[in-house]
């Protein structure tokens, strides 16, 4: 029953990363554009995330519960090593989340409607490039297990603060942003507005090359090898070879303003990432210095915990799943005049 739990919350994580993703990347877009096309870009934002940005966040919710359900271990230990970027990241979601509501809601469009558009664009900014650092001191796995003669900042600072984490959170910004501009390429929006989003996807997909490349040499210097784990691993190989291959079509769909091509193939993209990256360490979580870890399968919940754990997920998909395809047939059914 393990293995149903586990691919639930493989699935979450991956879907969280693409449509969540779309959200968070729309405050990076709208930091990049230029002035002049702001009331249309917020509009554009507006109507396409305005309906369905509260279900994108559903599946960070739900690889919550599972670890903390499933795995209590792994997810004490994360709490605790990662507090500082853990709270800076749903401070971040809180943020973002109170500003888009005021910003759309508010009585009158005034200064303070300003200051809410600063407020949302930034903080998705910062919350991408967080949760990319979290993900970046995972794959480093260099926690250090409290003892005596080590500093606050040795045990909940160094583990997730440095180059390499850095460099996997701009990754995950420029991918955010990527995924993001994709996305609004199959909106309504006027050609003039389309082009835009067709250049800033392109754009953003070279910035998310460069930052890949950066991410490999910072790694090699922080003593990662993650050229070796990716190359000797078949999955994150294969993963790696494929996302690759994909940017062809990706671009050729962009440059046809191909909606289906371009968000179909970016999600696949964007899922190969993410498998890549957890197939190299799986089925371990935290990784200490000393060489000890935290994996999934013997740090699992009680077998009756599992099994309860997975007959609720298999459940729950039966109304998840056809209501979320449900809410997405609403209200984007207006949609017409796009190459499909």
């Amino acid at each position: 029953m393990v293995e149903v739990i586990l691919f639930f919350l493989g699935a979450s994580l991956i879907l969280y990363c693409i449509l969540g993703g779309a959200d968070f990347g729309a405050g990076i877009i709208e930091i990049v554009s230029p002035q002049k096309m702001k009331n249309e870009i917020e509009s554009a934002v507006y109507k396409g995330m305005g309906p369905v940005w509260e279900a994108n966040h559903m599946w960070i919710i739900l690889a919550v519960v599972i670890l903390f359900n499933g795995f209590p271990k792994i997810y004490a230990e994360l709490s605790i090593y990662l507090h500082i970027p853990l709270t800076a990241m749903l401070m971040g979601i809180i943020f973002r989340g109170c500003a888009f509501t005021f910003r759309h809601y508010d009585a009158k469009a005034d200064k303070s409607t300003e200051i809410y558009g600063i407020i949302f664009r930034y903080s998705s900014l910062l919350t991408s490039l967080i949760l990319g650092v979290i993900a970046g001191s995972l794959a480093k796995g260099s926690f250090q297990e409290i003892g005596p003669g080590l500093s606050y900042w040795q045990v909940y600072g160094q583990p997730w603060l440095s180059p390499f984490t850095v460099a996997v959170g701009l990754l995950v910004t420029s991918l955010f942003a990527y995924q993001s501009a994709v996305f609004f390429v199959g909106e309504p929006v006027s050609n003039e507005l389309k082009k835009h989003f067709v250049r800033k996807a392109k754009q953003f997909n070279i910035v998310a090359i460069i930052t890949g490349i950066l991410v490999f040499l910072f790694g090699w210097a922080e003593n990662i090898n993650l050229l070796d784990h990716f190359f000797t691993h078949p999955v994150s190989l294969i993963s790696l070879i494929l996302a690759t291959l994909i940017l062809g079509p990706i671009w050729w769909g962009l440059s046809h303003f191909n909606r289906w091509v371009v968000r179909a193939l970016s999600g696949a993209q964007m899922a190969l990432v993410i498998i890549g990256w957890v197939a190299f360490q799986f089925p371990d979580v935290v990784r200490f210095r000393s060489g000890a870890s935290l994996d999934l399968y013997t740090h699992a919940a009680p077998e009756s915990t599992i099994t309860v754990l997975a007959i609720a997920l298999l459940a729950g998909s039966l109304i998840i799943f056809p209501a979320l395809f449900y809410l997405f047939r609403v209200f984007k059914q207006h949609e017409s005049g796009l190459s499909s």
